[in-house]
C-alpha cells in the first residue's frame, strides 16, 4: 500500500476550499434573498408569491446545512493532512530508536 500525501498542499486547498466555498454559498444567499425579499414583491403580489416566500424560509435548514459542510470537508481535510503528519513523525521516531 503507498501512502503520501501533500499535507502543506492539502491544508491550502482546504483552507482555499472554505474561503471559496463561503464565499459563493454568501453570494447565492444574498442573490435569493434579493429575489425573493425585493424583486418578486415588486413583480407579483398575493398568495402564489408569498407561497415561494414561505417555501423559501422553509429551506433555510437546508441552507445553513450546507454552509456546515463547506466548513465540515474543509475541516475534515486539514484533520487528515494532521493525522498523517504525525504519523510520519511517529514513523520518523520508531525508525530513529532502532538506529
Amino acid at each position: 500500500m503507498d501512502i503520501g500525501i501533500r499535507s502543506g498542499d492539502v491544508k491550502s486547498k482546504a483552507e482555499s476550499f472554505r474561503g471559496t466555498g463561503k464565499d459563493k454559498y454568501s453570494d447565492m444567499r444574498t442573490y435569493l434573498n434579493g429575489v425573493i425579499f425585493n424583486e418578486l414583491p415588486e413583480l407579483w403580489q398575493g398568495s402564489g408569491s408569498e407561497a415561494y416566500v414561505r417555501r423559501y424560509q422553509e429551506l433555510k435548514p437546508s441552507f445553513d446545512a450546507i454552509e456546515r459542510l463547506i466548513d465540515d470537508i474543509a475541516n475534515g481535510l486539514i484533520a487528515n493532512a494532521n493525522f498523517y503528519e504525525e504519523a510520519d513523525r511517529e514513523a520518523a521516531r520508531a525508525n530513529s530508536s532502532n538506529a
